[in-house]
């Protein structure tokens, strides 16, 4: 009884510890130089690991962000016909379309190095009344994330704070 009791209270004090993965990478938009960021948690466990299924993408100088899903093996971007246009490639006629992928990764879970590889292949629509800017802009060349990891354990599955908006500067 006195090891069961033992063993319990070292569960109970074990905590957990999460992760947020941040990476950041370098686009253009117009005169400006701006940063994309993407960024998810994971969580370990005493016994397994909880990743999140998405990850989130926000541009620097925009107002929407963008998740990229988990998917039949893969993790995408599916673009709404009301929302996004397909600007590279062709556009199937679904009312839900891959405007994105993750290339060098199938599972958040799994990811162990320090560079996420994102294609974007979708702009947001706009119209005349239209004030709000899209997101990172679709490009033939994938984007080239340099990630980062941050560690807080805690007792009580307490997450890192997310990271804050990316920024764009005049280049000059």
């Amino acid at each position: 009884m006195k090891k069961l009791t033992v063993i319990l209270l070292g569960f109970l004090f074990s905590g957990c510890a999460s992760h947020l993965y941040v990476g950041n990478a370098p686009f253009t938009d117009g005169d400006q130089q701006c940063t994309a960021t993407a960024y998810w948690y994971k969580t370990d466990y005493i016994i397994g690991t909880k990743a999140d299924r998405f990850l989130t993408v926000l541009s620097g100088g925009q107002r929407r962000s963008v998740e990229y899903k988990e998917d039949n093996g893969k993790i995408v971007y599916r673009g709404d016909r009301a929302r996004d246009k397909k600007v590279i490639g062709t556009q199937p006629d679904s009312h839900k379309f891959l405007c994105g992928s993750v290339e060098n990764l199938v599972e958040l879970k799994d990811f162990s190095g320090d560079e996420l590889v994102i294609r974007m292949e979708c702009a947001a629509k706009t119209d005349a009344l239209s004030t709000a800017k899209g997101y990172l802009p679709a490009s033939a060349s994938p984007y080239h994330f340099k990630v980062t990891k941050e560690t807080l354990t805690s007792f009580t599955g307490k997450l890192p704070e997310p990271p804050d908006p990316p920024t764009c500067e005049r280049m000059r």
